[in-house]
């Protein structure tokens, strides 16, 4: 006879009916905030950006309705306790510096993903319950995240697949769908042991498809980064199956991509324009004139607050069409002109811990894999700005939570599994 675990606050297994609801709404309310948003970065013919923004301010109100019932002001350690303080009051005085008092402009700042204040909320989600409950159904939205890159894919076909290797709008196209709904699956990858074989499998295709046109369309950056979450779903199989088979598959593709990069030998058609970019440098100009922006210690210290600027005349901001930018496409790049070092210094220094924790202090594949994904997400901060209100950014903070949890930590695979798999 099963034996009944009894409810208590701190017990991650199990949850309360108000929190179950409560999770529904917070992830149910951010897939239709994300999907939203593409369409309107897309220019969709169903709805107008007013209704588009109506419904996303439906769907945070969702999410605001699930963070209040499930957000409590409690760490299960004490260093992340005061750490994360300071940097969640630091960045209140980034946002500060960026407000500014108009009707188009506080719409902007709240609804706008990627610049506006989401992203400096999105650390909250470490106040997130550690429960399962509330990972199953993160994991459900990678599953459904997957789903929804497929349809993008298979809608949008004609413009990603165009041959005019120089069409902005593919290269864009390309961008979006497979960093918003693309890469979360990467983590459902290396989670294998908690899936049932079809996920496992669908999340493996979905990698797959999202590597076939990044490598059409020479997103190098992005490349880099899915084939590294490939590369650490594969080291998270090794490390609990001790096999060699998946090391041989794995070296094979590495030796075949060195070769094409490194050798004279003719590549394939779908390669010709990554290999044609290989020697290409398109940052160093933007990182250049960044850096000579900062005028002062002062700037570089506390950077140049949520709507900070620099100028660049050799990249045009189509808005508005000046060379002013808020955007530079090195992620802690990014972080600098906006909070500075002491962005920097603040996130980092919560975030390696937490590996080490996750890592080397763990007794399960679960806690590993947040490491794994933290590690991933850091190394993401050269190729791509990571830090915005995607998926990818939500489950990092909710990682850093997972690793710094030592009940989560002790937790054996059979109980996570049984939890993670449970269908009421």
């Amino acid at each position: 006879m099963k034996q009944r675990i009894l409810y208590t606050a701190n017990n991650p297994l199990v949850a309360t009916k108000k929190q179950k609801r409560a999770v529904a709404y917070f992830w149910y309310g951010f897939l239709v905030f994300l999907v939203t948003a593409i369409l309107i970065l897309f220019g969709n013919k169903y709805l107008s950006g007013s209704q588009c923004q109506a419904i996303q301010i439906v769907a945070l109100a969702f999410m605001i309705s699930g963070s209040v019932t499930l957000m409590r002001y409690k760490f299960d350690d004490k260093y992340l306790k005061n750490v994360f303080t300071i940097y969640f009051l630091y960045s209140i005085t980034v946002v500060a510096r960026g407000i500014e008092l108009n009707y188009n402009a506080l719409k902007t700042t709240l609804l706008d993903g990627a610049y506006g204040i989401l992203p400096y909320l999105t650390p909250l989600a470490i106040l997130l319950p550690r429960k399962m409950v509330l990972y199953k159904q993160a994991f459900l939205t990678h599953l459904i995240l997957g789903i929804l890159f497929i349809i993008f894919i298979i809608v949008y076909y004609d413009v990603i697949h165009t041959q005019d290797w120089m069409s902005q709008e593919a290269l864009f196209y390309v961008e979006v769908i497979v960093g918003t709904l693309g890469f979360p699956a990467g983590f459902l990858l290396s989670i294998y042991m908690y899936n049932k074989r079809p996920v496992t499998l669908f999340t493996l295709l979905v990698m797959l498809v999202a590597i076939f046109f990044l490598i059409y369309r020479a997103r190098r950056g992005a490349l880099f980064l899915c084939i590294t979450s490939v590369a650490g779903a594969g080291m998270m199989y090794l490390i609990y199956t001790k096999r060699t088979l998946l090391v041989i598959f794995i070296s094979i593709i590495l030796v075949t991509f060195s070769t094409f990069f490194l050798s004279g030998i003719k590549a394939p058609g779908m390669f010709s324009f990554l290999m044609a970019r290989q020697d290409e440098d398109t940052r160093s100009g933007v990182e250049g004139y960044m850096r000579a922006s900062m005028h002062s210690r002062q700037e570089w210290m506390l950077g140049k607050g949520m709507n900070g600027k620099y100028f660049c005349p050799i990249v045009m901001n189509q808005a508005d069409k000046s060379y002013e930018r808020g955007v530079i496409e090195t992620g802690y790049l990014q972080i600098v002109l906006k909070g500075g070092y002491i962005s920097l210094i603040l996130l980092l220094s919560m975030l390696v811990p937490a590996v080490f924790k996750g890592f080397f202090d763990s007794k399960n594949m679960f806690c590993k894999a947040a490491a794994m994904f933290i590690v991933l997400w850091m190394v993401s901060l050269y190729p791509s700005v990571p830090n915005n209100f995607s998926m990818n950014y939500l489950f990092l903070w909710i990682a850093v939570g997972i690793c710094y949890s030592e009940k989560l930590r002790q937790l054996p695979d059979a109980i996570i599994k049984t939890h993670l798999q449970r269908f009421k």
